[in-house]
């Protein structure tokens, strides 16, 4: 027999911390021209070893956001946090997701913003920034783009905390419309 085919299939979105997940796969054709059938494969790959399901984050959303903040145990943390408290009084049904590679995520009838921390930034990127006024000059990163718009937080800076506020229930108001245009668009063709 030939040398053993390996092949992987990775799903947007499926990567977690330590590994890879992998995913379901059709028809594949071996070096023989044997016809394999992959259906699910549920598991990760860490240094070239296929782990369980196990090594994939747990929890729900709102606990794997504050093990992140818990786990990053510095100033990133606690403005995390802040932030987090801010979203959430903001508007009281903000619904809080983990997607892209562990990446908090706040939602209402759409993205809202994200919240990542890196060595030298905590990062809040807010999907539709470009479409929202920002009075108090609040956005000062990714600038030139034509839909999102960032707040870069350094160290030692802080937020203005009723001008953040002030953002995400905009942000809100124009995932509600824009949601609410395509239901009154939709109803229109009926």
């Amino acid at each position: 027999m030939g040398s053993n085919l390996r092949v992987f299939f990775l799903s947007k979105g499926h990567f977690v911390r330590h590994g890879y997940r992998l995913c379901r796969a059709s028809n594949l054709t071996n070096e023989e021209g044997i016809n394999i059938r992959l259906n699910v494969v549920i598991g990760s790959i860490s240094g070239g070893q296929m782990k369980g399901s196990d090594s994939a984050p747990r929890g729900s959303a709102s606990q794997l956001i504050s093990k992140r903040i818990s786990d990053l145990g510095d100033w990133r943390g606690e403005m995390l946090g802040k932030i987090r408290k801010a979203i959430k009084e903001a508007d009281p049904d903000v619904t809080e997701e983990w997607k892209w590679m562990g990446t908090p995520v706040w939602s209402h009838n759409g993205l809202i913003c994200t919240g990542e921390a890196y060595k030298s930034v905590v990062k809040i990127t807010f999907a539709k920034g470009a479409s929202l006024k920002d009075p108090s000059g609040l956005f000062n990163a990714s600038l030139e783009g034509n839909a999102r718009r960032a707040i870069d937080i350094h160290e030692g800076e802080e937020v203005d905390e009723r001008a953040f506020k002030d953002l995400i229930r905009a942000a809100v108001a124009l995932n509600v419309s824009g949601s609410n245009k395509k239901k009154l668009s939709v109803g229109k063709l009926q």
